[in-house]
């Protein structure tokens, strides 16, 4: 989005009877599609079969959802393209920060972590694979989705 208003490719879009909303939603849906096709190859690699990468898909679909959504906003909000990198660093840095202390902590210990989606995504993974119910799992990040 913020290529779109740099570029001034946002006034000719509306002219050619684009609406705002209309460009917002295409815009994330392809970023959508392309990185759900990544995940699925990724899925298929790691998986187990067909059923158990769908389940992982569908862990991680609101975590996806998430972070388009967040990223969007950011990109519709920033002055340009940089500061969309200087605003998005700091989250990243948090989410792998977070991801780091679920792979080198047991679940007792991190306790507090749960109220991140990472949390549930780790747990949740390791429920699928020893054929748990991983649904519990997909509440919080369904949460964030929702409230982003």
């Amino acid at each position: 989005m913020m290529e779109e208003y740099e570029q001034g490719t946002i006034r000719r879009l509306k002219q050619a009877g684009l609406s705002m909303k209309e460009l917002i939603l295409s815009k994330m849906l392809l970023t959508f599609l392309v990185t759900a096709c990544i995940l699925i190859i990724f899925c298929f690699l790691y998986g187990d079969g067909v059923v158990s990468s769908l389940k992982l898909l569908l862990l991680i679909l609101p975590i996806l959802m998430t972070i388009l959504i967040i990223g969007t906003f950011l990109g519709m909000k920033a002055k340009n393209t940089v500061e969309v990198s200087l605003y998005s660093v700091p989250l990243f840095t948090l989410y792998f920060f977070i991801e780091g202390l679920l792979m080198n902590s047991t679940q007792e210990q991190i306790l507090w972590l749960a109220v991140f989606a990472n949390y549930h995504l780790h747990y949740g993974i390791e429920q699928l694979y020893a054929n748990g119910s991983f649904l519990l799992y997909l509440l919080v990040p369904v949460l964030w989705m929702s409230v982003s």
